[in-house]
């Protein structure tokens, strides 16, 4: 049977010179030497083939690795050399993967299914379908779009029958879908990554086969899918698809056709939900995958469609941009459940960003990027892009390992070189510190319940739902600090009889999700972030203050109390911190090991998948510093804990976990105890000015409801109570120095005691005003200092005269004071 189908001439690349797709062409060219030792012939049927088993969840394993060896026989110089597979070869393994696609797919026959995998969904079954699961049934769209890729390439060299059995998958896939309107949904499991990927699969048929019959039906499920990929409340209402009338208001005009937005699947703030959190990965499918479409139109030389790119700039700007590491990786505010180094897809990422809207900071991230991913894939020394051991690391226990996740990392690495080879950039260049410079600032996210605050060296967040966490991190981001769930809050439990008990508590249950009350105080740079969390089955309240300041600092204030008489025992284990130790050939960030210093004491630990964790506890602790990369002061902690694991049995990466507050058991009485924790994260500070920042900190209120803390520069206090409240503080004078903040001060001798006004439930970051530093020989004095919003009032109490200079921004008044005087001057 001839195949009827006029299938479109392909377009000669434009760009003639190109270093970054030189560059990707030898990446690729090294993983396809990896990959090629995991190819199979396959048995049931001749010339055929697959790749890594040939079963693995919607067929990526074959599709993604098959769409390498094709584009890199099509495009560029082939590299024998480096692939180990001569061309002609190369092409033959890559029909022999399309054929087995088509045969074990859902419209080849009956009798034909994949082999035996660990996975009991795949394991001896067919692809693409699955009758009732839309879900498993669309996910596919992607393997649909990589077999359409792979075959529109190669189309010359394929028999009659496998065109034809290529044309069965691809118009299934878009006839079933065209019938389907998209999905609605942004809490818990946006529908943005399912959109997304359903119109790309649709494209595959839209593009290969412009003759075809329900060619028109195609376009209009292509356009409705892609637009409802990125869509606000906001969007629905001005573009509206009216779910009854199906008239379009507003809308957008489309070939002399009105489209209209019919499902929501992003927060008014552009942030969405995936397992349960705000998740960057899915938030940046939207980009990810719609640009996958476009190498269809790309390659062909026609013009996509505009609605394709939809909201694009704004989820790109709003989000992805201000959670990016210098490095072009995300940060995950609400903690990251895979690979925390997610270079491979935020480079498809920003390069879309740079050759669609010549974004001068998506180019800048895009190279740095590419430079991560290169230096990654040359210390595995196998050509793997993740890890040589890929095989032995669980990031699915018993159904997926690391070796899995290369197949999709490749795929974007190989659509960003058809990208490269298409478009040019034309945005000018940028430093890194220039983008630092510009990403600098607050982000709020109120439906994604997310503060940020960014300085030119660190990334502050703080998150009241999803998981409820803090982050801060150092400039070189994710290789110093990673987004582990439950950062600062940590975990605190009731300690139960796993024997008897269900679940043990574990998981998610021992995360808190869930807030009782909230506050945030938003400042020019920085912001309080205050939580009330009930945790351990409702027995400890756990009150939270998370503080930005504006030098890229933060405090973390914590008061356990609890909530009900219990026999039950707790175990705390709060301040929790992330800690990278990835090992990179030639990145200097990611060395290898850590250093740690421990207030005077000093370890080094390793950072591979080499035998057991190693624990080191330390009681009394002041501050610890790691890798002169950040440094932490801690204030009332029971015991610290710092485990260098080896052993993961879920992985992420390489990924040491620091615990400044340690309590292996105590009872409610122990809890009623507890003086408040108070933690002050340094980002780029060296353990020499740790120490220092250390030496001139002092705890003011130890106070549970009510508890404050004194910086060089800075007071931060909270109120956990219901009602406004006057603060005390208490605390001795410093060498002969009190630091200046709004509230009365009450100094006898060398005490001081200073009163200030709070609201009900909150925290505060004060900037001093100035300081007063008093003779040596004036240690016997009564006075008092009010300090207002631009006036000081020093009253005299003592019956002598009092010698002191008072320092206002920068400036020193020397001043002796009578006696039973007061004293005013303007701030």
């Amino acid at each position: 049977m001839t195949v009827q189908f006029n299938i479109p001439k392909l377009k000669t690349p434009v760009v003639k010179s190109n270093d970054v797709a030189q560059r990707l062409q030898i990446m690729l060219s090294k993983w396809a030497n990896f990959a090629l030792p995991f190819y199979s012939t396959w048995d049931k049927m001749p010339m055929c083939g697959h790749f890594f088993g040939g079963a693995y969840n919607y067929e990526i394993e074959t599709t993604s690795t098959m769409t390498v060896f094709a584009v890199l026989a099509s495009y560029g110089d082939y590299n024998e050399n480096i692939i180990g597979l001569k061309k002609e070869a190369s092409i033959e393994m890559v029909i022999s993967c399309i054929r087995y696609l088509c045969y074990t797919h859902h419209t080849g026959p009956a009798c034909f299914v994949r082999g035996k995998s660990k996975n009991p969904m795949t394991s001896e079954k067919k692809w693409g379908f699955t009758e009732g699961n839309f879900f498993m049934s669309s996910q596919t769209g992607f393997s649909v779009a990589m077999l359409g890729l792979s075959s529109l390439l190669l189309w010359d060299k394929l028999d009659e029958e496998t065109r034809l059995m290529v044309s069965n998958v691809l118009i299934f896939y878009a006839d079933h879908f065209s019938a389907i309107p998209p999905g609605n949904g942004v809490y818990n499991d946006t529908q943005c990554e399912e959109n997304a990927w359903t119109s790309l699969g649709i494209s595959a048929a839209l593009y290969l086969f412009p003759a075809h019959e329900h060619h028109h039906l195609w376009e209009d499920a292509y356009i409705s899918w892609s637009l409802n990929t990125i869509t606000t409340p906001d969007d629905k209402l001005e573009n509206e698809l009216d779910k009854v009338s199906y008239q379009v208001r507003n809308g957008f005009l489309v070939n002399q056709k009105k489209y209209g937005i019919s499902a929501i699947t992003f927060h008014p703030d552009f942030t969405a939900e995936n397992h349960g959190y705000v998740h960057p990965d899915y938030i940046s499918s939207g980009i990810s995958i719609r640009t996958a479409s476009y190498i269809f139109p790309l390659i062909l030389g026609k013009k996509p469609i505009e609605v394709l790119t939809y909201n694009f700039k704004n989820v790109y700007d709003k989000v992805i941009k201000p959670w990016s590491t210098i490095d072009g990786n995300s940060i995950a505010p609400q903690g990251q459940d895979w690979f925390y180094h997610r270079h491979g897809n935020r480079f498809l990422v920003h390069s879309s960003m740079d050759l669609l809207y010549h974004d001068p900071i998506a180019k800048k991230l895009k190279l740095n990027c590419l430079d991560i991913i290169e230096k990654r894939q040359n210390s595995t020394l196998n050509g793997s892009f993740l890890e040589k051991n890929g095989d032995s690391l669980q990031v699915n226990p018993g159904k997926q390992s690391v070796k899995d996740m290369e197949y999709g990392y490749a795929r974007s690495l190989v659509l960003s070189y058809i990208l490269h080879l298409f478009l040019e950039s034309n945005a000018e260049d940028m430093t890194d510190e220039e983008v630092l410079c510009k990403l600098e600032g607050n982000y709020f996210y109120p439906y994604g319940d997310i503060s940020i605050f960014r300085t030119d060296r660190s990334f502050a967040s703080f998150s009241t739902r999803g998981t409820i966490m803090g982050l801060s991190v150092p400039k070189n981001g994710l290789f110093d600090i990673t987004p582990a769930f439950s950062s600062f809050t940590g975990i605190i439990k009731q300690l139960v009889n796993t024997e008897t008990s269900n679940e043990a508590l574990m998981n998610w249950s021992e995360i808190s999700r869930k807030s009782e009350k909230t506050d945030l105080i938003k400042y020019e740079k920085g912001f309080s972030s205050t939580v009330s969390l009930n945790r351990a089955d409702d027995a400890i309240n756990q009150l939270c203050s998370f503080n930005a300041l504006p030098d890229g600092s933060c405090v973390y204030i914590e008061s356990l109390i609890p909530l009900k008489e219990t026999d039950s025992s707790f175990s705390v284990s709060t301040g929790l911190i992330g800690i990278g130790n990835e090992n990179i050939k030639d990145l200097k960030e990611a060395k290898g090991f850590k250093d740690i210093y421990f207030n005077s004491s000093h370890a080094t630990f390793l950072g591979n998948y080499i035998g057991e964790n190693i624990v080191l506890e330390e009681s009394g602790l002041s501050y610890v510093n790691i890798d002169h990369k950040i440094g932490y002061l801690v204030f009332n902690s029971n015991k610290t804990r710092y485990t260098n694991v080896h052993q993961y049995a879920k992985w992420k990466g390489l990924e040491d976990i620091l615990l400044l507050n340690v309590i292996e058991s105590c009872d409610t009485a122990t809890v009623k105890q507890l003086k408040p924790l108070f933690i002050v994260s340094l980002p780029n500070f060296n353990c020499d000015q740790t120490l220092f920042e250390y030496i001139k900190t002092t705890v003011t209120s130890q106070n549970k409801m009510t508890p404050v803390i004194r910086m060089a520069s800075y007071r931060v206090a909270a109120n956990f109570n219901q009602s406004s409240e006057t603060i005390h503080e208490n605390f001795l004078i410093k060498n002969g120095k009190i630091c200046l903040y709004n509230g009365i001060n009450t100094i006898i001798n060398d005490t001081v005691e200073c009163k200030f006004n709070m609201n009900a439930f909150s925290s505060q970051i004060t900037k001093n005003k100035g300081f007063i530093t008093f003779n040596k020989e004036d240690a016997h004095k009564m006075m008092e200092v009010s300090v207002y919003e631009d006036n000081i009032f020093i009253n005299n109490h003592s019956d002598r005269e009092i010698t002191y200079t008072v320092t206002i921004s920068n400036r020193n008044y020397n001043i002796k004071h009578l006696p039973k005087k007061l004293l005013q001057l303007k701030l």
